[in-house]
């Protein structure tokens, strides 16, 4: 009985660990209709120039983030070393049909001097009337 109980002691702690972690959420902007942040995967209709915005959520404050990203079509990315980065476009959504940008954080410095490497992604996809 002992022993089921700190097995499901231990169960408990590792699954209350896994909420908590560290992961990327993206947001589609240019969107007819309000848009909030998701975990992992986002994507809308546009109806006006898109971009879509990435963050990173960490379980203990973050001094420094390393990205990696990839778009299709290529656009313009703003990321830095902060827990944020984005790809902007200035065409309306005439000029796309499906399109897609990921960004991963492939390393996190936190501010108590730790760091890891991860692979935490996420996907955004948006579409819009492409011009034949």
């Amino acid at each position: 009985m002992k022993s089921i109980f700190v097995l499901l002691a231990l169960l408990a702690l590792s699954i209350s660990n896994n909420l908590y972690a560290a992961h990327v959420e993206c947001v589609i902007s240019g969107t007819p209709t309000q848009q909030s942040y998701t975990e992992g995967f986002c994507n809308s209709q546009i109806n006006s120039p898109p971009g879509v915005f990435f963050r990173l959520v960490a379980d203990k404050p973050v001094a420094e983030v390393q990205w990696s990203y990839s778009a299709e079509p290529q656009g313009h990315w703003n990321c830095g070393t902060n827990n944020q980065c984005s790809v902007s476009y200035s065409s309306g959504p005439e000029y796309f049909g499906f399109s897609q940008a990921t960004a991963c954080v492939t390393r996190i410095l936190y501010s108590d001097n730790t760091w890891e490497n991860v692979s935490l992604c996420a996907t955004g996809t948006f579409y819009g009337q492409a011009v034949m």
